[in-house]
């Protein structure tokens, strides 16, 4: 069967498929990156495959786009749709399985659910988690995420985010089991150190699931020195899905 008008039919409802996801989501960075990277891969796979070659993938590539419906609940491309992506891109790229494996893992960016979560389920997450999540609501509100989960020499930041003028958000998240706890002054003061030690315009923020004790608060306050997004702002940004700017001013 040669490469005909069917196929560029299907390979059009996967491109489809793709940017269907990025409006599901449309200021994150990285699904929009994860989505140019896979239709790149996905034209590297076509003129590979369909430049000179007959192909007999056709009746898959169609069942594939006709098939795939976008969740944004599910963490990830699901089981069923990987099974028939595998077969169909193997013989899309015999020979090329870089290739292949690039263009799997570009899907797992592209269908990843959009960032958020209940504030029950927030409360059972270990910390790294809750980085990642805090990494995650930043990307979906249209910031690159330059760093996530902090470490040595991180000036006491676990995100660090940059927003479309090159300003920094050096967040520190402080995730406390059933949000039964409070985020005392020194931690506010020493993410507001590392934020003036940056060379960049940075605005320090702290995120907990918790509350902060009312000294933490009236240092922040003074001079507008650091964002505080408590338990009740965190409800409304990962739960209710606000953006920040509708939240706390970032």
């Amino acid at each position: 069967m040669k490469y005909c008008r069917r196929n560029d039919e299907a390979l059009a409802g996967i491109r489809d498929m793709m940017r269907t996801a990025v409006r599901h989501d449309p200021k994150s960075v990285r699904r929009r990156a994860a989505t140019a990277e896979a239709l790149e891969a996905l034209h590297d796979i076509e003129e590979r495959t369909f430049g000179s070659e007959q192909h007999t993938a056709t009746a898959r590539l169609e069942e594939l786009s006709s098939r795939v419906i976008w969740d944004p609940t599910k963490p990830t491309i699901d089981d069923e749709t990987l099974r028939m992506v595998c077969p169909l891109t193997q013989q899309m790229a015999q020979r090329n399985w870089y290739v292949l494996d690039y263009f799997k893992i570009r899907l797992n960016g592209i269908f990843r659910p959009v960032a958020g979560m209940s504030m029950a389920d927030i409360d059972g997450l270990h910390h790294s988690e809750f980085e990642r999540l805090v990494a995650d609501l930043m990307d979906r509100d249209g910031y690159r995420v330059v760093r996530s989960c902090g470490g040595a020499g991180d000036q006491g930041a676990d995100v660090l985010a940059m927003d479309d003028k090159g300003r920094y958000r050096m967040i520190q998240c402080k995730h406390h089991r059933n949000g039964s706890a409070s985020v005392g002054q020194p931690v506010v003061q020493h993410l507001y150190g590392g934020a003036r030690a940056t060379e960049r315009p940075t605005l320090p923020i702290v995120v907990t699931n918790a509350r902060f004790t009312s000294s933490a608060r009236r240092w922040a306050r003074e001079n507008d020195k650091v964002r505080l997004v408590d338990r009740e702002i965190l409800k409304r940004w990962a739960e209710d899905g606000a953006c920040p700017a509708a939240v706390v001013a970032l």
